[in-house]
């Protein structure tokens, strides 16, 4: 038997994540855009995104036999946050410092997860 249970665990954490981070956004947007330095259509747009991004992760987490593909995908995805959120932050005078702190913060959980998906990808292809 194949030991998928890194992958899932840790694509049902950063589904849940995900989704956690999209319902606040789109909650508390006027809020979080104050606290961020950035209009709140960012947020809500961000937001709206992580819903349905979150509820693939879910189902795949949750499927009879994680698809090694799909799993890549949302890796590559984690990665391409990872890239655009070390940019964003970097720029001067896009984020408020406060923003800098949170957007940083939110995307080390990112990388977090995006390393144990790859490491449970490794464990189920072997590869």
């Amino acid at each position: 038997m194949v030991d998928d249970r890194l992958l899932r665990r840790s694509l049902a954490a950063n589904a849940v994540f995900s989704l956690g981070a999209g319902l606040a956004g789109l909650v508390a947007a006027s809020r979080l855009a104050s606290l961020v330095g950035v209009p709140a259509v960012w947020i809500v747009a961000v937001a709206a995104g992580l819903i349905p991004f979150g509820l693939g992760v879910l189902r795949l987490a949750r499927m009879d036999r994680v698809d090694p593909g799909a799993a890549r995908a949302v890796v590559a995805a984690d990665v391409a946050w990872i890239a655009g959120a070390a940019v964003i932050v970097a720029l001067p005078g896009v984020l408020s410092p406060e923003g800098r702190v949170v957007v940083a913060s939110l995307t080390a959980v990112v990388a977090v997860w995006a390393v144990l998906q790859a490491m449970g990808l490794r464990r189920l292809t072997g590869s």
